[in-house]
């Protein structure tokens, strides 16, 4: 008996899970998809290595001690960066740096010599000592020594001997060294200049470099072994100190082209690690070096391994059990609800998983996480707008958690998701307006700014570092604002979606529908806007959404505009069912419900909405025509409470069920007399009841402790409303 019983509990639940995947086929093929697409992105982004080498990480600090042994789990080549870099300086450091000699400029201090020779001469010859005519080309010696050169020394001497050393000086090249160039006396340059078309090169060892520091001991040398008299030497001197200039100057396109080829000679430097090997030692102090060897085990490995990959794929299965753990009981009941948002779940996390791992391969900045690049609080931001604050911050919790399947993940980075996301989630929670998106960024901004400054103080960094994290994770947060605020009223189209600022518009008392209505259906305006305070006070009270609520009563009867006066609120005088039979007067006053929600599909009005039009009287029976109907016994046909019953769904959420009431108490409530508290607090209760009684708010998850709740404030609204006419009990005084 008890293996049978068992089979029949196994049977019945094979049925219910068969039920259950039926009914969402579209939401269990959208979560397949996506958790096969972030399977193989993420397994690809890394290479299929270790998704896990970020938290095997942790615990390790360049400095300090290692707590455990890391080991190799596999063969692989460590290229040696930081090796690698010093044999590439050490190399290029040995490349000599290109000059290029200028002819021109030869060509141009001879040509100048040669016209102030002429001068020079003529003056001289003249035997008239007129210096103007020098001072032109003597730039750089006073009048005295112009005069010493017409007075003084024989030209005819000085300006052959000048000539030939200047002309010297110049052909072997006088070098102007840039600033910031510095060389060893060991150094040499190569110095190009071109020979009958072709480029001829030179190398020059520093210590032989003539340059204008140091040309005054070179005009010395040649002049040591002239037998000239000191004051013509004096004179040599002084010309050739005027007209000498450089002509050698730094070829930067040449030395880089050198560089450029010698670097791709250089071959890195790589390091073979064999599986089983100690990357890090317990007991010793963990180094640089040995940190990058251990992540490029995780980043860069030869081949993935099988129980890597079932890893991830069950890490993958967890994080979705919990997102459907997290997620149900939020839109248990709402059908349309649940549908679109698994979809729009299954949608982000995947659209979300390839912002990272697009972040995460791209990334420039090595030192810093990658998750501070990542716009998370963009993700839960939307979430919390669409859905609300407890949904936003789920799906943070469940994309923080999925970052770990990146190796480059640490705890610090998950931490800045987390607590970014939870804060992007809680400064949108009551925003009304699309401007209070822009202030949350602002928010956002300051806490992303806080939280990269504690980061930057456990990982030391320095100032540069941190203003560097600090300006990524501000610019992540006015992004994360701007493109909320830009996807939004596409998501708000695309999905009809009743978010906050959906209603708030659709709320705006200029709508042409609200206006038709005040124009042409006043009772039954004035009654809607009564409903909606009665409606939006209740949800708020319960925690239910109370904007939708007041919205959904602001439409519930807009299906009434067109037939206005066969509804006793829009009546002055006459009513038109004392003509009809109450089988007629019964269709007219049933065929608003139906009338509304075409209505309200034309007019692009969300789903909730609709649904509140469909269910605010869901299948109650209109006694009053029903009552009519069984006194006058029309007919032979049997009378029954089907034909005089509303054709609705009783409502399937609060806010449906909270109008339904709101609507009944309204009503019921213009024809009390006399009312006071204890005749409100009876009458509104039992308007209650009797929705429940007849099994009207059997699907709308409203408790009876919410009941009680939901009737405290219509008594205080109506109380509101009534005022004057409410007999307050007298209170007796004490008795003597």
């Amino acid at each position: 008996m008890k293996e049978k019983k068992r089979f029949n509990n196994s049977r019945g639940l094979l049925r219910k899970a068969e039920e259950v995947f039926s009914q969402n086929t579209s939401v269990v093929a959208a979560a397949v998809l996506s958790f096969l697409l972030i399977f193989f992105t993420a397994f690809y982004s890394v290479h299929g290595g270790n998704f896990f080498n970020g938290l095997r990480l942790s615990g390790f600090t360049v400095g300090k001690k290692a707590a455990r042994d890391y080991i190799a789990g596999r063969n692989f080549i460590f290229i040696d960066k930081q090796a690698t870099d010093a044999l590439i300086k050490k190399k290029l450091s040995t490349v000599p740096k290109v000059f290029k000699f200028d002819d021109e400029k030869v060509l141009e201090m001879n040509k100048k010599f040669e016209d102030f020779s002429g001068i020079y001469l003529s003056v001289v010859e003249k035997k008239k000592r007129d210096p103007k005519a020098l001072k032109a080309y003597l730039t750089t010696i006073n009048t005295v020594e112009i005069d010493f050169l017409l007075t003084k020394v024989d030209p005819y001497i000085v300006i052959p001997a000048a000539s030939n050393i200047l002309d010297k000086l110049l052909l072997n090249g006088i070098v102007k060294i840039p600033s910031g160039i510095h060389f060893s006396p060991d150094d040499s340059i190569k110095v190009w200049k071109w020979n009958n078309g072709r480029k001829e090169y030179n190398d020059i060892k520093v210590s032989g470099i003539v340059t204008l520091s140091n040309i005054d001991k070179n005009i010395e040398d040649h002049l040591m072994y002239k037998n000239f008299p000191e004051k013509e030497k004096y004179a040599i001197h002084l010309l050739i100190r005027n007209f000498i200039t450089e002509d050698v100057f730094y070829d930067q396109i040449q030395t880089s082209y050198l560089l450029d080829k010698l670097r791709k000679t250089i071959k890195p430097v790589t390091v073979k690690v064999i599986k089983g090997d100690k990357i890090i030692t317990k007991g010793f102090p963990v180094t640089e070096r040995q940190i990058q060897l251990a992540k490029a085990l995780g980043m860069y490995p030869d081949s993935a391994g099988i129980d890597q990959a079932a890893g991830s794929l069950l890490y993958l299965l967890v994080l979705y059990i919990l997102g459907i753990i997290l997620f149900y009981p939020l839109f248990h009941g709402k059908k349309r609800q649940k549908q679109y948002t698994y979809l729009f779940l299954a949608f982000i996390l995947v659209y979300a998983f390839y912002v990272a791992a697009a972040i995460h391969i791209t990334s420039v900045f090595t030192d810093l996480d990658f998750a501070l690049f990542i716009p998370v609080a963009l993700f839960s931001m939307l979430f919390s707008v669409i859905l609300g604050i407890q949904a936003g911050s789920f799906l943070t919790l469940l994309f923080s958690l999925f970052l770990f399947i990146f190796p480059n993940t640490t705890i610090y980075g998950f931490m800045f998701s987390l607590l970014s996301g939870f804060a992007g989630s809680y400064f949108v929670r009551k925003a009304e307006k699309r401007l209070d998106l822009i202030r949350a960024g602002l928010y956002l901004a300051f806490v992303n700014m806080i939280l990269a400054l504690i980061i930057a103080l456990y990982l030391g960094y320095n100032v540069n570092m941190f203003l560097i994290a600090g300006g990524i994770v501000v610019l992540n947060a006015f992004l994360c604002s701007i493109i909320n605020l830009s996807l939004l009223p596409v998501l708000e189209h695309i999905m009809n979606l009743p978010t906050i600022f959906r209603l708030v518009e659709l709320s705006d008392m200029s709508m042409p529908i609200l206006k038709r209505m005040i124009t042409l259906a006043p009772g039954t305006y004035s009654h809607s806007m009564s409903v909606a305070n009665l409606a939006e006070s209740a949800a708020r009270e319960i925690g239910a959404n109370a904007l939708l609520a007041r919205v959904g009563a602001y439409y519930h009867d807009i299906g009434k505009i067109d037939q206005s006066e066969y509804f006793i609120e829009n009546q002055k005088g006459d009513n038109k069912h004392d003509d009809l039979k109450p089988s007629l007067s019964v269709a007219v006053i049933k065929s608003h419900v139906k009338i509304g929600i075409e209505r309200g599909k034309e007019m692009g009005l969300p789903p909730e909405i609709i649904d509140i039009i469909a269910q605010h009287h869901g299948s109650g029976v209109i006694n009053y025509f029903y009552i009519e109907a069984i006194k006058k016994e029309l007919g032979n046909n049997r009378i029954t409470k089907e034909d005089y019953s509303y054709n609705g769904t009783p409502p399937q959420s609060k806010e449906a069920g909270i109008v339904m009431m709101a609507d009944s108490v309204e009503a019921a409530s213009r024809v009390l007399k006399k009312p006071t508290i204890a005749k409100l607090d009876k009458f509104i209760w039992n308007t209650i009841l009797e929705k429940v009684e007849t099994g009207q708010l059997n699907n709308c998850n409203i408790t009876f402790r919410e009941l009680v709740i939901i009737k405290n404030s219509f008594i205080q609204i109506l109380a509101g409303y009534f005022h004057s006419r409410i007999e307050y009990p007298k209170r007796e005084g004490p008795k003597t």
